[in-house]
């Protein structure tokens, strides 16, 4: 499996604090049988003020401090960009961490609010499509506007925008309603993969093992090894934030 959004660089967002504790996160993903991961630490203006400058020198000083493993999965950073018209000046500037860069083509992991859908935002993703941006938009199974309607999701789908479901959200671990958007939309062929979004040990760990189980339980093997292999491997193969 890949695992492409996911909080384990230490003391830079609400991940993990110390070196340590990341430490024991990889190495529970490795033991789910992950093979490569996306660091994503948030982009999130007033509250996380990441930059390419700052992911990149946290990103090395943590692979440093690693050294050569081989009970970790391969690691890589991007961002988790929390939505903001600034969006259109970073693009332009070259100032966002994609997840990955294919032909002419980048992918980034957009964050929308839980509570409310901002206006704007489907303009938002035409104009960031349009430039060569694909929005890979992370968990909208937990936006609580689309849980009695998921016609939203579809309208950026049709659009072009790709849907990254929590491993959590499968095997119920935030809201029931959550679980069952995220089924619905897993059967409806709206899902392009499954990501762990892990920032702990504890309420927030990896789930990615017991959501493939499940997930297998459901849906045909060709189904189940996109969204946990394929199109993350995709997104990790193509990334080109690493230790090299």
């Amino acid at each position: 499996m890949y695992d492409i959004h996911a909080h384990v660089i230490p003391n830079i967002d609400d991940g993990p604090k110390d070196f340590n504790t990341s430490l024991d996160i990889l190495k529970e993903m490795y033991q789910q049988g992950i093979e490569g991961v996306i660091a994503t630490p948030h982009i999130r203006l007033g509250k996380f003020n990441n930059t390419i400058s700052t992911l990149s020198s946290a990103y090395h000083q943590f692979c440093s401090d690693l050294g050569e493993r081989h009970d970790i999965p391969k690691l890589k950073y991007a961002a988790e960009v929390h939505l903001t018209p600034d969006l259109v000046p970073w693009v332009k500037n070259n100032k966002v961490p994609y997840l990955a860069k294919k032909d002419q083509t980048q992918y980034v992991l957009l964050e929308l609010p839980e509570n409310h859908y901002p206006s704007g935002t489907n303009q938002l993703c035409k104009w960031l499509l349009n430039n060569g941006v694909i929005p890979v938009i992370a968990h909208p199974e937990r936006c609580r506007y689309w849980y009695n309607s998921s016609a939203g999701i579809s309208a950026l789908v049709e659009i072009g925008c790709l849907m990254q479901i929590t491993a959590s959200s499968i095997i119920g671990r935030f809201r029931q309603e959550s679980m069952a958007l995220a089924m619905g939309l897993i059967e409806s062929n709206k899902v392009f993969c499954i990501a762990s979004d892990t920032h702990n040990l504890t309420h927030r760990s990896c789930q990615m093992l017991s959501a493939r189980d499940k997930i297998n339980n459901y849906f045909d093997k060709e189904i189940v090894d996109d969204l946990f292999v394929n199109n993350p491997k995709m997104l990790f193969v193509n990334c080109i934030n690493d230790c090299a």
